[in-house]
């Protein structure tokens, strides 16, 4: 891990927030794609124990708490097509190469919901920054996922992005 690993989660707390209460209340499973050491993941299994919920980050050996993990790249997901209710991705695209095989990967495990939130920044204000891709928009966060039945709403400096699966 480097030290942005050190943080619990770079989300703020209105987004976690929106996070957890706009689940769908019918899921049973879910996955949390970037988990990095399971914050979030910890946090939803407090709020909706009976979720079956799965960590993916590319670390090996992540020990989480309530959640089984899977050492995987997001553009290349080990799982089968609709094996999540629920999908969950928290600042992780923007550091993303592949950005679209990476969404692909997340729309085909996903059977009802994909839940994605990012920074909203514009790229000219970000010189010496990690991110690979920038939203300075809604449309920018929204023509991506392609998806018709969606909203996007910013939350304080984030993107949060709540698709559902046709």
């Amino acid at each position: 891990f480097n030290r942005s690993a050190d943080r619990p989660t770079d989300l703020n707390d209105a987004s976690l927030q929106m996070i957890f209460d706009r689940i769908d209340p019918t899921a049973k499973t879910l996955v949390d794609i970037g988990c990095g050491r399971g914050y979030v993941l910890d946090l939803l299994n407090e709020k909706r124990p009976e979720l079956k919920t799965t960590g993916v980050d590319f670390h090996d050996n992540v020990p989480l708490k309530n959640s089984d993990y899977v050492s995987a790249n997001v553009e290349s997901l080990p799982f089968a097509d609709k094996s999540f209710d629920v999908v969950t991705c928290s600042h992780v695209i923007e550091h993303l190469k592949d950005l679209p095989k990476a969404i692909a990967e997340m729309k085909r495990v996903a059977r009802k919901q994909i839940i994605i939130a990012t920074p909203c920044q514009r790229y000219y204000f970000y010189t010496l920054d990690l991110h690979v891709h920038f939203f300075p928009n809604e449309y920018s966060v929204s023509s991506l996922m392609g998806l018709k039945n969606y909203e996007c709403l910013k939350i304080d400096g984030d993107w949060l992005y709540l698709g559902k699966i046709d």
